[in-house]
């Protein structure tokens, strides 16, 4: 009775305001989710406690000081060394940074160099923290970064300075460079490939050392292309991702070749506001790494799969509003020392561990969503659903807290005002790693769109749907 058809979930997610629009292939919402190189679906890693340093504030800093073999955190203006994998801490006793803005940390020799929009902070061989003494040094520094045995620093304005020649404590008013291809504010900076890339408000040029200048202008390597939020800047493995001056998420390949990467969500960004406070930060996974975008003032956080070229939300479910708040990370370092993936809390001291093992965020739930678009199984004739089939596979979680894992599917015909009441899937005994679920009947339609949720300590995966149908004459 019937034939089967695939149901075509999941597949990219192209965010609308007006959903009915989308055309079966695409879908509507990923949340707290992501989607693998099979088209398979899966809840995002969970984050379990690292080290909670106390200070009731947000981290604004980490780093993996690789020659030192140590974690390198920053809270409330306060520097903290990690000495061990369990993340054992002490601070750093000295001078203390700005707090209330992302710290920007780069290493010349033993010398760790650390900013975050006022006086730059050193530390040798992390020692103690001080301030860069020489008055000939800027002030009011949001980046920093090493090339060549030059330390580089940027402000948000014109000009962009350097120290001496092996010597990050020594510095002359005059010794800088300024936009030069078209005047601009310099914004951001990092360097990699042993260029320098400064980007600015409207462009963004790129640059070299010569061993005499030392700093100079690379010809040709000029685009006409800007950043809107300074801490939006990403160097993913060699790759740069920023929000740029028209609201979109820029993709820089190979240190020239710039694509925007973000129509799936560019309804969603062009509607959030404010931008120019938007952070971001890397984090590698599996074969391939996220872009973690957040937006403080708008609570939201949106994720790109570089290796995919996919956008998903990620947030905190709050249970009292019903709604998703921003991601819980803001900062980010990896250990490979350690193998550690680690993340800063946005509001609270703690350092989180990045856990795909791990369900839940500190113990709040999960609360992975996937809702399709409007499908129509290649008609808009009449059909009768005699059958939805959904393969899934549970994986492990808590046995001793949570025995009777469950997702819910609900589902809405021919685009009506609401949603139909949800259906509770049971999904077994945690451990029971694969599971088929069937639902009879769902009525007659011209179009329907799923949406299916799970808020389970536990890890969930939906590999596919197929349909039973029969097509009306």
């Amino acid at each position: 009775m019937g034939t089967w058809q695939k149901v075509p979930t999941p597949q990219l997610v192209y965010e609308s305001e007006d959903e009915a629009a989308l055309p079966d292939q695409l879908g509507a919402s990923l949340i707290d989710g992501f989607i693998d190189e099979l088209n398979v679906l899966h809840s995002r890693p969970g984050l379990s406690t690292w080290k909670d340093l106390g200070t009731g504030a947000p981290l604004e800093g980490l780093f993996w000081w690789d020659d030192q073999s140590k974690i390198i955190s920053v809270s409330n203006g306060k520097t903290f060394k990690h000495t061990s994998s369990d993340g054992s801490f002490t601070e750093i006793s000295g001078d203390l940074l700005n707090s209330g803005q992302l710290v920007s940390f780069a290493v010349q020799d033993n010398n760790l160099v650390m900013a975050s929009g006022g006086r730059m902070v050193t530390s040798t061989s992390a020692a103690t923290t001080a301030f860069i003494a020489d008055p000939d040094a800027p002030i009011d520094v949001d980046f920093v970064a090493y090339i060549d045995q030059i330390i580089i620093a940027t402000s948000g304005r014109q000009r962009a300075f350097f120290a001496d020649t092996a010597d990050v404590l020594s510095w002359n008013a005059l010794s800088f460079v300024s936009a030069e291809a078209k005047f601009d504010a310099l914004k951001a900076m990092q360097v990699s490939f042993r260029e320098i890339y400064f980007f600015g408000g409207r462009t963004t040029e790129v640059w070299r050392t010569d061993g005499r200048t030392p700093l100079v202008r690379i010809d040709n390597a000029f685009n006409e292309m800007g950043i809107i939020a300074k801490d939006s800047l990403v160097n993913a493995r060699g790759t740069y991702l920023w929000l740029n001056n028209d609201k979109q998420v820029a993709r820089m390949d190979g240190g020239r070749n710039i694509s925007i990467v973000s129509p799936p969500v560019d309804d969603s960004l062009f509607r959030t506001t404010p931008v120019t406070d938007a952070r971001a930060f890397y984090l590698p996974f599996g074969n391939g790494g996220f872009y973690i975008l957040s937006f403080p003032t708008a609570d939201k956080t949106f994720v790109y799969d570089l290796a995919r070229n996919k956008w998903m939300r990620w947030g905190r479910w709050n249970t009292a509003t019903g709604v998703y708040n921003r991601y819980k990370g803001q900062v980010h370092a990896y250990s490979p020392t350690w193998d550690l993936c680690l993340v800063g809390d946005k509001d609270t001291g703690i350092i989180w561990k990045v856990d795909p093992d791990v369900f839940t965020d500190g113990g709040d739930v999960i609360r992975t969503l996937y809702r399709t678009g409007h499908i129509s199984f290649g008609t808009l004739r009449e059909k009768r659903f005699n059958k939805l089939r959904i393969r899934m596979k549970m994986g492990t979680g808590d046995a001793v807290a949570l025995n009777n894992p469950v997702v819910s599917i609900r589902w809405k015909i021919n685009n009506r005002n609401n949603f139909g009441t949800e259906v509770i899937i049971p999904l077994g005994k945690v451990g029971q790693t694969e599971w088929m679920a069937d639902i009879n009947r769902l009525g007659t339609f011209e179009t329907v769109q799923f949406e299916i949720v799970h808020a389970t300590n536990a890890k969930f995966t939906l590999v596919e749907m197929e349909a039973n149908l029969d097509v009306q004459g």
